[in-house]
């Protein structure tokens, strides 16, 4: 004995509990990055003020500033390109 279950694929998944879990939690994860986008930017506008605020760039503290600044640069450019591919 053979039993056939048939059913349209846009009916078996279009559960709005399903839709709506994965909006929520498409809506958090956005929201999550783009905290971690803003604590980034604010750090970094730190650094920079005590960068500018240096007398001599080319001590340890300025080189190492200066580090710090690129490195938060190229992480915010991902997290923006990141962001925005998500959205």
């Amino acid at each position: 004995m053979e039993i056939v279950f048939s059913t349209q694929e846009k009916e078996f998944f279009s559960d709005p509990v399903k839709d709506s879990h994965k909006d929520f939690v498409s809506e958090l994860a956005e929201g999550s990055l783009w905290s971690e986008i803003d604590e980034l930017e604010q750090r970094l506008n730190d650094f920079s003020e005590e960068f500018e605020q240096i007398n001599d760039k080319s001590s340890f503290k300025g080189q190492y500033l200066e580090v710090l600044i690129y490195n938060l640069e190229s992480e915010l450019k991902e997290m923006k390109k990141l962001y925005k591919n998500n959205i």
